[in-house]
């Protein structure tokens, strides 16, 4: 398995790990991911480290779509929430998009987006 495979994996674990745990259950949710002391706190740290995965696993696409793309993924995650018992909310989606913007600056910072070829 080549790098850039293997990072893809990586990032569709994330991806689906966020996914399940923004479509638990209210009661159970704070039950596992209890660790983090603050809701918004857990957005930004989720949707950080799916922005770094996803730029490293998909060197060949721009910036401005793999973030695009997971940002609608965050925002359809809102509109999804409300059939799980969970309340849809903005500042949910401004946390996901501050996640986003740190992951991709900690991207850049590193220089460890690899080249397309």
């Amino acid at each position: 398995m080549t790098l850039i495979w293997g990072l893809r994996l990586v990032f569709l674990l994330l991806l689906v790990g966020v996914s399940a745990a923004a479509l638990m259950p209210p009661g159970l949710q704070e039950e596992q991911m209890g660790w983090l002391p603050n809701d918004k706190l857990m957005h930004g740290v989720a949707y950080a480290t799916v922005s770094t995965a996803g730029l490293l696993a998909f060197p060949r696409w721009s910036v401005v779509r793999v973030m695009t793309l997971l940002l609608v993924h965050g925002v359809g995650i809102e509109l999804v929430q409300p059939l799980t018992g969970r309340v849809a909310d903005l500042q949910d989606i401004l946390a996901n998009l501050a996640g986003l913007v740190l992951g991709a600056g900690l991207v850049w910072i590193s220089g460890q987006r690899p080249k397309p070829r």
